[in-house]
């Protein structure tokens, strides 16, 4: 009866995973890189992608300053001509990324300019929609001056996409005076635009906002539709500080009845601070508890909140998180646990490491996972697979993935997949009929 119990258990478990890790990594919209902003996506005017010719520069057309254009022009006065040429010589100067001198320089000149004169030198100053050298550092003057007119220029001027990291940042700056103000131009604007800002963009609204005030921050999310309040999560945790502000929030949101919430809170503590958290649950819940699937005693929640670290933890340091993983199960399952734990995929992201920790774990049969290990990194590291081949004991299956490496080499460099069918002492027909 204890055999039938121990492995009822264990296929639960396997099926458990499997469903979580599938979920997990399809669904949740926060693995979005900071970088992946950056990059303007699809084509439109002003894309270095387009062949249109750029658009001249702008004013935003909801700026009053619009109503006054044509009298400040014509009552230029001398001054603003003489900044000009020396903005002129010092733009050979600065370039794409201007040293601290250099901005220091550049703000003494301008340190005197009103938004209206700012932004009259920010159209002068162009370059193809591009916030980069001279004109990066008047959008920069333009953003301590009027960060909502800021935001205005750049979606006006179809800069917003391009420039993403600077609309970001200029948001963070509004949000953290004015968090409402920073909202509502979230609402009435970036929806439109590139579908990463409107994740990053309340992210980044939500980090600032907690910093100076958590409370209001938390009240104002529960106000939110789900999805937006997803995102605005995200952007409260990811402004912790500190292992203790994770433990103090998720005690103080317990309650709440959001579970949306308390998971992307430990989500952003285990990319942060993943040591703490594997200490903090190791207090929290004994090995047994791992395997607790009882709904009525919260079973399901300490299972999940080990994956959650493990999910998160392992996109950086792999090995550190599965041997963390690994030992926190009871004994009689650590090996169908390690097959899991292979079948993940995320040890493929340094197969040399991962395979160093395989061999040097004693208590385990690991051939298999060692099989699975090389056999499956063959698509991000064909040399590493060549190379450990011998360590796939069994002949079909060594010859199963000579096969995959040898059709991959067929396709990128027929004469390597030439080299390498004679290193393995196979016909040419042996490998060819699998595909």
């Amino acid at each position: 009866m204890q055999i039938n119990v121990k492995w009822t258990l264990l296929w639960i478990v396997s099926i458990g995973l499997s469903i979580f890790i599938t979920r997990y990594f399809s669904t949740y919209p926060s693995f979005i890189n900071d970088s992946e902003i950056m990059t303007p996506q699809g084509n439109y005017e002003g894309n270095s992608n387009s062949t249109a010719a750029p658009k001249q520069a702008v004013l935003p057309t909801n700026s009053s300053l619009n109503k006054n254009t044509k009298a400040f022009s014509t009552n230029r006065i001398d001054s603003i001509a003489i900044i000009k040429k020396d903005l002129l010589k010092f733009n050979d100067k600065i370039k794409e990324h201007p040293s601290m001198e250099a901005k220091s320089d550049f703000f003494q000149i301008i340190k005197d300019l009103d938004t209206s004169e700012v932004l009259d030198l920010l159209i002068t100053f162009d370059n193809d929609g591009n916030l980069e050298g001279l004109s990066g550092l008047i959008f920069e003057r333009l953003t301590d001056l009027d960060p909502i007119l800021s935001l205005d220029y750049l979606i006006d001027n179809d800069m917003f996409n391009r420039n993403g990291r600077e609309a970001l940042d200029t948001m963070q700056r509004i949000a953290h005076n004015d968090p409402d103000q920073a909202l509502q131009w979230y609402r009435q604007n970036i929806t439109a635009q590139n579908r990463r800002l409107v994740y990053w963009g309340m992210n980044k609204i939500f980090s600032s906002y907690a910093k100076s005030d958590l409370g209001g921050a938390t009240n104002t999310l529960l106000t939110l539709p789900q999805r937006e309040a997803e995102y605005a999560i995200d952007g409260i945790a990811s402004s912790f500080d500190s292992p203790d502000d994770y433990v103090n929030y998720l005690g103080l949101t317990e309650d709440l009845n959001k579970p949306y919430l308390q998971e992307a809170v430990m989500r952003q503590w285990a990319r942060k601070y993943p040591q703490a958290m594997a200490l903090y649950l190791s207090e929290k819940y004994q090995a047994d508890d791992f395997y607790s699937r009882n709904y009525a005693n919260g079973g399901d929640r300490k299972f999940e909140e080990r994956l959650i670290l493990l999910s998160n933890w392992s996109q950086n340091e792999p090995v550190k998180a599965s041997t963390w993983f690994l030992e926190s199960v009871p004994e009689e399952f650590k090996g169908e646990t390690l097959k899991q734990l292979v079948s993940m995929g995320h040890l493929y992201a340094r197969p040399q490491d991962s395979l160093d920790w395989l061999r040097n774990i004693y208590d385990i049969n690991t051939q298999t996972a060692i099989d699975t290990l090389i056999a499956r990194s063959f698509s991000a590291d064909v040399d590493f697979t060549i190379e450990h081949l011998k360590f796939i004991k069994s002949d079909s299956k060594r010859a199963n993935v000579q096969k995959k490496i040898y059709k991959k080499l067929l396709k990128e460099d027929p004469d390597r997949a030439l080299i390498f069918l004679q290193s393995t002492g196979l016909e040419e027909a042996e490998l060819v009929p699998s595909f």
